[in-house]
């Protein structure tokens, strides 16, 4: 029964294995020069085991993708849902989730491949901007919507890209992926200053 439950308990955690095996070989060898068989050589499995839970590389970096970006921010969705306070403190949480995400290695790793190599592999970038980029807009855009219709934020705030909104945190996670070996930033203080200038620009 004690065998049956380790290899219960051991089935349960190989994804996670397999997906910690993918994002080391991403990062060394990048998506177009990583193999299955270099995956499975890191997570110390057979080649066919990978097989069973991932269909390929594509689906392995979309799994990536969900772990790390996609299902903590439909967390945070969840946490919008449910909160009945002020909208600056749902924009300060989501705020500090994309740069608890600039300092995370895994989404560093997934932005490296994309930048490197999105242009042999324009399907990735499409699957990262629908996954991640277009859901985190979204969830911006509906705080900012809330804040106005609450009378917390300037009308013209509902009218600005969001993009510019989430510039500085854009900026920081390149940073990082090219500069923080040569000059690191104070995270918390880009934050600080982030929110400010944002707040700044659309408090009514």
């Amino acid at each position: 029964m004690k065998t049956e439950k380790r290899r219960r308990r051991r089935k349960d955690a190989r994804p996670s294995e397999l997906l910690d095996a993918a994002l080391a070989e991403f990062a060394e060898r990048g998506f177009g020069n990583a193999t299955i068989d270099g995956i499975a050589r890191r997570a110390d499995v057979a080649r066919a085991t990978v097989y069973l839970y991932f269909a390929d590389k594509d689906a392995l970096f979309d799994a990536l993708m969900r772990r790390r970006l996609t299902d903590p921010l439909e967390q945070l969705d969840s946490a919008f849902n449910s909160y009945d306070g002020d909208s600056e403190t749902l924009l300060k949480m989501l705020f500090i989730k994309l740069y608890e995400d600039a300092g995370d290695e895994e989404a560093v790793t997934v932005l490296r491949v994309l930048a490197a190599e999105g242009n042999r592999f324009p399907h990735l970038v499409q699957l990262h901007h629908d996954r991640v980029m277009r859901v985190g807009m979204g969830y911006l855009q509906k705080i900012i919507a809330r804040g106005v219709a609450r009378g917390e934020f300037a009308a013209h705030a509902a009218e600005t890209d969001m993009r510019v909104l989430i510039a500085p945190a854009i900026m920081t996670l390149f940073w990082r992926m090219v500069f923080s070996k040569v000059a690191d930033i104070d995270q918390e203080k880009i934050i600080e200053g982030h929110l400010r200038v944002v707040l700044d620009g659309i408090r009514k």
